[in-house]
């Protein structure tokens, strides 16, 4: 009896809060345990969507409405305790509902998928809409829907028309909105918006692709091939990438003259003369980027930093490297320190590209390591492509014998994500796009590729193996 008469006087009585007239009255306890307690109120609400419990003016749970009394356990014998009951509805703090997406920029046709917090209890009709960006809440502006079912509180709704959207959560079979979020649907590797006005310049010793209506103010953009444009046939293996990045809003310059040496990065700084450049008046050169191919990737870490080192790429710089090697010329020190964002696309999936086409094997250890030494502070994308051909992406835009580049939206997609990121601020290759352009298979070569793998990447005529240079082991420096 002594241990009930101290335990009722542990257990303090709330001074309600009357604050609302749907508050509940006449709280009392029953049922006293050392351990709980029975809290009994006086519902006065009629639309009520529950009532919350605070003990000691910190929140412990949510009922269901209609309800009039409930026990709280696992309390502490002779400790005070001060409950309050508070009728809820749609904009309680601790139960107002969220919505949000998983990624903030899906590519067309892509799933998306939202996924809702608090719920209003026990309504199985609430219902999530997306809708155009600022549109109203009218049903005929709606462009997909669904209710959450069986309890779930995640929805997955069919991939969309490129725009900007809204998810909207309603509740319960009505148009009043509990939340919303936004998010962006972009068509990469489609068209650019510039395709059209592509126009094309060539001197003796370069080939210069820019929008022609829209040349002030377009960042630069250097094409390095080994292979590039020497005459009609190799002009057009890479006419196709030129084109499309230009279409994008920029220009875009490439050697026709091929280097005295493919593994000497100065030899391609030799054919891409900072004075001999022939870089249309208005072009942004504070805007720069280097895309290289094969030997032209690997030039490209060591073009970058002499270019930048010549106030080339001031606001931003990035690198595009397509299915290089070693990065020549430049040893640990010079990569940990070269502060540029980068996207690497490999061929071959993790064992790197084998002998279909060129009889070229490519190591992805050797990728790998590249972008695992750029520093952490950059920006830095991994992509892999399954395609086995070192030339898979040569080719005319429209149609031509490499082509049609544009039916090879796997390798357009990183490609137009990483431009519109960096020079225009769209989307995020880094943080979202990157799952649309194959982030799966790229997490699969970066968790699962090891030195225990057997790779053959030592083919032909050239050979391709990882090894040591320059003080990096690109064997067992990728991780």
């Amino acid at each position: 009896m002594k241990q009930l008469y101290i335990l009722i006087l542990t257990l303090l009585l709330p001074a309600f809060a009357f604050a609302s007239p749907n508050d509940p009255s006449d709280l009392t306890f029953t049922n006293v345990t050392s351990h709980s307690v029975t809290l009994n109120w006086q519902d006065n609400s009629e639309d009520e969507t529950g009532f919350k419990i605070l003990v000691n003016g910190k929140y412990l749970l949510k009922t269901a409405p209609e309800i009039t009394h409930f026990t709280v356990g696992s309390l502490r014998p002779d400790t005070d305790y001060e409950f309050t009951v508070k009728a809820t509805d749609f904009n309680d703090e601790h139960h107002k509902a969220t919505i949000s997406t998983d990624k903030q920029t899906y590519n067309v046709d892509e799933d998306i998928v939202v996924d809702l917090k608090n719920l209003i209890r026990d309504d199985a009709n609430n219902w999530v809409g997306i809708y155009p960006k600022d549109a109203s809440n009218d049903w005929n502006n709606k462009i997909e829907w669904e209710r959450p079912k069986d309890g779930k509180t995640s929805i997955t709704l069919p991939g969309i028309a490129a725009g900007e959207y809204e998810a909207r959560l309603f509740y319960s079979s009505s148009f009043e909105l509990l939340a919303k979020v936004g998010f962006s649907v972009n068509d990469y590797g489609s068209k650019g918006i510039y395709m059209d006005e592509v126009h094309i310049e060539e001197t003796n010793d370069y080939i210069v692709y820019y929008p022609k209506n829209h040349l002030q103010g377009v960042p630069l953009v250097l094409f390095a091939g080994y292979y590039t444009a020497i005459g009609t046939e190799e002009k057009l293996r890479n006419e196709g990438v030129m084109r499309y990045i230009a279409s994008l809003g920029c220009c875009v310059i490439g050697n026709k003259v091929r280097p005295d040496s493919w593994t000497d990065a100065r030899e391609f700084l030799k054919v891409f003369n900072t004075v001999a450049l022939p870089i249309p008046d208005g072009v942004n050169r504070s805007k720069f980027a280097i895309v290289g191919h094969s030997t032209g990737g690997m030039a490209s870490y060591y073009m970058m930093k002499y270019f930048k080192s010549h106030g080339y790429g001031a606001t931003k710089s990035f690198i595009i490297n397509i299915d290089g090697w070693l990065a020549s010329n430049m040893s640990k020190q010079d990569i940990e320190t070269l502060d540029t964002d980068s996207l690497i696309i490999s061929y071959g999936g993790y064992n790197g590209t084998a002998d279909e086409v060129g009889n070229v094997n490519q190591d992805s250890r050797v990728l790998l390591t590249i972008s695992h030494l750029l520093p952490q502070n950059v920006n830095k994308s991994f992509i892999v492509l399954p395609t086995k051909n070192h030339y898979y992406h040569w080719g005319e835009y429209e149609e031509g014998q490499y082509g049609p580049l544009k039916l090879k939206k796997d390798f357009l997609k990183p490609l137009d994500a990483m431009v519109k990121y960096e020079f225009f601020n769209e989307g995020d290759i880094y943080n979202n796009a990157s799952s649309i352009l194959f982030d799966n298979y790229n997490t699969e070569v970066t968790k699962t590729i090891n030195a225990t793998i057997d790779y053959t990447a030592n083919g032909g005529e050239y050979d391709y193996e990882c090894k040591e240079n320059l003080g990096i082991d690109y064997c067992n420096d990728y991780n």
